[in-house]
């Protein structure tokens, strides 16, 4: 059966929508991570530009006003003068609540039909926020957030390795050993926690998966946390391991 792509770009007026999955390693990128970013992109200045990102992540849920707008000025409380201003030199992050926000992708929705002048105004492109159709966004949103949420499940990375060739009992977890090599020359020892997540004891159907890994290699040694499911992984500093 063939899947049909799934659409990630939708117009709306002057801006466009793209959605896309992001998958994001500790100490490569800002930490370990995945989900789906949404980007509003529109012509400035003869050039396709970022407006506004949103990262709609397991653990990284925020959203980022003009990060391509090097001319766009924090505005932080006057009680923090002099102590907001934006490292990076380009864009506006804040944060979602989680506890208030609610799921990310439902949030970021919302805010795009009820706000998207506002937040393009704020972002530094009130031009821009002049020509946006409130009737047009509410017949791309519904789509955009259907592909958004597609996204976030099908897109998903995970990874299944071999079990070990040496395994090695723990109590309720075992360890499994193997050497691998990757097609790029890369590769070392990589060890396998193992568990039974399903079954019985006494049967030999039990549902063996792997929590850890930790893949000790040359020159690229990581680890992943769940990686057949969360698959966060993280690449350990050579210069201290």
């Amino acid at each position: 059966m063939v899947q049909a792509e799934i659409k990630t770009t939708f117009e709306a007026g002057p801006v466009t929508f793209t959605a896309r999955h992001e998958l994001w390693d500790g100490n490569i990128q800002d930490h370990a991570d995945q989900g789906v970013s949404i980007v509003v992109q529109a012509e400035v200045n003869g050039e396709k530009t970022i407006l506004l990102r949103f990262n709609c992540f397991d653990i990284e849920r925020s959203y980022i006003y003009g990060p391509e707008n090097p001319d766009l000025k924090s505005d932080g409380p006057m009680m923090l003068a002099g102590r907001t201003e934006n490292s990076t030199g380009m864009g506006k992050m804040y944060r979602m609540d989680p506890t208030a926000d609610g799921n990310p992708i439902g949030w970021t929705m919302k805010t795009i039909k009820k706000q998207l002048p506002e937040m393009l105004d704020r972002a530094g492109y009130p031009e821009i926020a002049k020509e946006i159709d409130f009737e047009v966004l509410a017949d791309v949103v519904p789509e955009l957030e259907a592909s958004a949420r597609e996204l976030f499940v099908a897109k998903r990375n995970t990874v299944k390795h071999n079990r070990g060739t040496d395994i090695f009992e723990a109590g309720n977890i075992r360890f499994g050993l193997e050497m691998r090599r990757l097609p790029v020359g890369d590769g070392g020892l990589a060890i396998h926690v193992l568990t039974d997540v399903g079954g019985s004891t006494e049967k030999s159907f039990v549902e063996e998966t792997e929590i850890m890994a930790f893949d000790l290699f040359w020159d690229g040694p990581h680890y992943h946390y769940g990686p057949r499911n969360k698959n966060h992984r993280i690449y350990w500093d050579r210069t201290l391991v």
